[in-house]
């Protein structure tokens, strides 16, 4: 029944897609929910990308590109996402709580898996782990772990 459902959804949101004068806003919440019916595979990154042509703000979208990207580790993708995540989250929300700590364990991924020629140094490490997050964001999380 779950595959027959999903079908069903998917059918739907292609008619909303397909509608003469659907707005930009109701069609990119469709892409964006045909993306999460293709989680895992290599249409939810392509319908998560339509979806922010044309919504290109909604941090819905692109909390879920950046865990795609992260899925896929495609860690480079994943802190870009996560980053205009975060810009467009309200300040303090939940929403830029979650993805500031899923950036920052992208991050860790992203270092842990380039870096291995040896170890930096503490301060090296702060350095890139600053570098990728970016300032601002960094300073947020560390805030919010005060």
């Amino acid at each position: 029944a779950g595959r027959q459902d999903a079908a069903g959804e998917e059918a739907w949101l292609q008619r909303i897609i397909s509608t003469p004068g659907a707005s930009k806003e109701v069609a990119g919440k469709a892409y964006c929910n045909l993306g999460v019916i293709y989680a895992d595979s290599d249409k939810e990154v392509e319908y998560y990308e339509r979806s922010l042509e044309l919504a290109p703000d909604r941090f819905p979208t692109l909390y879920s590109l950046a865990c795609a990207y992260a899925s896929q580790q495609k860690w480079d993708f994943a802190v870009s996402a996560f980053r205009k995540a975060i810009d467009v989250a309200e300040d303090g929300s939940d929403d830029e709580k979650q993805a500031l700590a899923n950036l920052y364990r992208v991050t860790m991924s992203k270092l842990q898996h380039e870096n291995t020629s040896g170890a930096p140094s503490r301060e090296e490490m702060m350095k890139m782990f600053v570098n990728i997050m970016g300032e601002e964001n960094f300073q947020k999380l560390s805030a919010s772990r005060q």
